[in-house]
This record gives C-alpha cells, structure tokens and sequence, in this order.
C-alpha cells in the first residue's frame, strides 16, 4: 500500500490547522460575547503580572512562583511590591479591581508561568484593567479545546472513532465544557493534562515495556497539579484505566511502573512548587470553604447539584438571583435554557451506564464510575460545578464504554440473525 505524497499530507494538516483556528476563534467569540468577566478571572490572570515585576529576580523566582501556592502572593504593579491575597493590605490597586479581603485558595505556579511571557506583549495600564482576562481566556480556550482533541483521540482508541467523535463533539459542545472551559480558570489548563496524560497511556505507555514512558507519564500528571492541586483527584481514575486497558507486562512490572511515575510525578511538583506549602494549602486552605469536609448532608447535597442547574454558579440564575441578587455571569438565555437541559441529562446517561454496567457485569468501567461519583461527593464545590471539571473526561469514558457494549451485542445480535439457516420449506 502506498503511502500518500507528502504536499497531500500537508495540505490536509493545513486545512485541519484551519479548521481549528475557527473553532478556536469561534468559542472565544462566542464566550466572550455571552459570559460576564467575573472578579475570580481577574484573581487568576492578575498573577501574570510576575514577568513585569521590578523586583530582585531571587524573590521573583522564591516569593512569587515558587511558593504562589501557600501564602499566596502576587506583584503589584502600581505599589510595585508583593501583596496577598485575602489581606486588607495586600495593597492592591483601588477597589474597581474587586480582589479585596475575601481569602483566596492558594494555587501552584503554571498557569501564571504561561501568562506571564504573553504579559509583556501588551501594555500594562491595559493588562490591569481587562485585558488580562481577555489574555486568559483565550489561553484556557486553546488547552481546553486541545485537551479534547487529545481525549477525542483516545477515545478513537479505546472505543471506535464513531462513537468517539460523537460523544467528544457532545460533550465539547455542552455549555458546561464549552464555557468553562474557555474561562480564565485554572480547570482548563488541568484538565488538558489529564486529557494528554489520558492519551499518553492509551496511545503509548500500554504498547511499552519501558519505563520511561511511566516516567514520562508521571510527569504529564505532575503538571496537572501544578495547575490545580485538587488535580489529585485524578490519580484514582487514571489508575482505573489501567485496568480497562491494561499495558502488555506482567502486573508485578505493573505496580513497579506505576511507582515509578508516581515519584516522577513528585519530582515534577516538587520542582516548580513548593511541597510544604501544597501541603499545607491543600489541608488548611486559606479559602475556609475549600477545606475538606464530609458529613452526610453534604455528601448529599454535592451528589444532587449536577441535577440542579439553576443552583449552579456562572449558570445557576436561582443562584445569583436569591444570594446576590445579580444576573448569572452567562448573559445568554438560549445558552443557559441548553444548559438547564443538558448538564442533568448528562449526569442522568452517567448514572444509567453505571447501572447498564451492573447488569451486564462490567465492573471495570463500574470501578471507574464508583471512583468518580465518591471523588465528586469528596471534593468541595459548594454550588461551584466547575470543581468538578477534571472528571468530566472520567465521566464520559464511563458512558462511552457502556455505548461500545450496547453496539456490540446489536452487532453481534445482527450477525447471529444472518448466520441462521433458512427455515426448510
């Protein structure tokens, strides 16, 4: 078979570079356009102001990124000296910048590593009014959107590129991904390592004996949680695949693999942030609401919130409604109508292919579905939906394989049917 000229192969891989500088341009638009900039955007893009800072370069390196996670500092431009968040005294500038007292999570430097070169390309008066948000969105649009090309791939592999393509285009288009994911949050540039280090697995580490490929992966994952640290959360599932497809080693080599990304991945975080102050954010954070804790009504009450959308923030117009009294940051009534439809049917297809799962014995994917649905009513989202981002992948790879299954018995039923002898007449 002859391989195809390679003017072809590069006029396909132009027009598929075209096609997604379209959708990129498109959902930044559209975003843009539709969804209000909230003052949490501005609390994570006006980290980036680090690369302007006139300050010595050791404690740009030591105060502002190294240990960003816990106290959580930042550079201000106009005083020209580090501040906090969630002090009184930060001395940030004038109050239009609405970052105030309010105690603010902590968080690992990569994020704020990648806007602050984009930073010095525009004009500072500019970047400290909303210009570093419109930076930051179009950054989270371009891993988000990435990131699904990447889970769309390992679907393809593990699934059929039907289904695959189907259920990817699906899930990207729901509001929930297709805004949240385009907001300058920290949940798109997290989530896209996951998608990657999902794709890394299925594409190469399970056809490898090597162990650099474990390492390599480890460090994929590290990279995540330098993006979030409640990224952790995604190390059970990411285990989990490794059951549904399972490398070609014995399961001894297995588990030595493993350890060996696992410690990769430490020296990957440990790197870039420091691991006291993780700890330390990620038991005690300095935002109270995103401590940890597990009593049944909130167990309860995180497990019901997908099938709830006018609770949800950024959507929720009961939400911002009854405790603001402002409109939801998303402006668009069709957009929010989609939404209220979608995200509990999504959720209500995730619990049904749990239940399929049950039925038909698959308890792979159901082990899957179990460490999501306990990872959803572990992690504190309040009315927050995005905190839960890094799941959606999980999620719809639970689905995904329960749609594989079905399509396999109504093959099979087919095939069955036409192998039948004719009734004798």
């Amino acid at each position: 078979m002859t391989s195809k000229p390679s003017h072809v192969q590069w006029t396909k891989f132009a027009w598929w570079m075209v096609i997604l500088c379209l959708i990129l341009i498109g959902r930044v638009a559209i975003v843009q356009q539709y969804v209000a900039i909230h003052n949490d955007e501005t609390h994570y893009t006006i980290d980036g102001m680090w690369a302007r800072a006139k300050l010595p370069l050791t404690q740009v390196l030591w105060d502002l990124l190294y240990n960003h996670i816990h106290p959580h500092p930042f550079y201000n431009p106009d005083t020209e000296r580090i501040g906090h968040h969630g002090k009184l005294l930060s001395g940030f500038p004038k109050p239009k910048s609405n970052l105030g007292p309010h105690p603010r999570t902590g968080h690992p430097s990569l994020y704020m590593l990648i806007l602050g070169p984009l930073f010095t390309l525009f004009d500072q008066a500019w970047l400290i009014g909303k210009g570093s948000v419109y930076v930051g969105r179009a950054v989270s649009a371009v891993f988000d959107t990435l990131g699904w090309l990447f889970f769309l791939d390992a679907m393809r592999r593990l699934v059929g590129a039907r289904i695959a393509l189907a259920i990817t285009a699906a899930v990207f288009l729901w509001p929930y991904t297709f805004v949240l994911g385009a907001l300058a949050y920290l949940d798109s540039l997290g989530t896209f390592f996951v998608n990657l280090s999902l794709w890394y697995y299925v594409s190469r580490v399970r056809h490898s004996t090597t162990l650099r490929q474990w390492a390599l992966l480890g460090v994929l994952v590290g990279f995540s949680i330098l993006s979030k640290q409640s990224n952790l959360i995604a190390i059970p599932p990411l285990l989990s695949v490794i059951l549904i497809a399972p490398p070609r080693m014995t399961w001894q080599r297995i588990i030595f693999a493993t350890f060996c990304s696992f410690i990769a991945m430490l020296v990957t975080v440990s790197i870039l942030c420091n691991p006291v102050g993780l700890y330390t954010e990620t038991l005690h954070a300095e935002d109270p609401d995103m401590n940890i804790r597990v009593t049944p009504d909130i167990v309860w009450h995180r497990l019901i919130l997908p099938f709830s959308p006018k609770d949800h923030y950024h959507f929720g117009e009961r939400r911002h409604g009854g405790w603001d009294n402002k409109p939801p940051p998303v402006r668009s009534k069709l957009m929010l109508k989609i939404y209220e439809i979608t995200t509990p049917a999504f959720f209500l297809v995730f619990y049904l292919a749990a239940i399929y799962s049950v039925v038909r014995r698959k308890w792979k994917p159901l082990l899957l579905f179990l460490i999501v649905i306990s990872l959803l009513a572990y992690i504190p989202m309040g009315s927050c939906m995005r905190r839960a981002y890094v799941l959606i992948p999980f999620a719809t790879l639970v689905i995904a394989l329960a749609i594989r299954d079905v399509c396999d018995l109504r093959r099979g039923a087919i095939q069955s049917n036409h192998s039948c002898p004719k009734p004798a007449h």
